[in-house]
């Protein structure tokens, strides 16, 4: 399991199984580091802005070669 699985105790049979939960135990997570560290809305805002422009990049690069199509 990954080190986020740890911190949150997601268990990977409980997901498998659909009973998952990962969901409201991120959320916990989440309000206790924005509790505790006061970087942690610049660090989660750079984050998201970074997972974005990596997804886009991605997205414009499978348009470019054709392995997906504007609609």
């Amino acid at each position: 399991m990954d080190m986020p699985g740890n911190l949150i105790g997601a268990d990977k049979d409980l997901t498998a199984q659909g009973n998952s939960r990962i969901m409201p135990n991120i959320f916990i997570f989440l309000f206790q580091l924005l509790q505790y560290d006061p970087n942690a809305k610049e660090k989660l805002h750079n984050l998201a802005i970074t997972d974005y422009a990596y997804r886009r990049a991605a997205i414009e690069r499978a348009i470019k070669t054709g392995a997906l199509s504007r609609i």
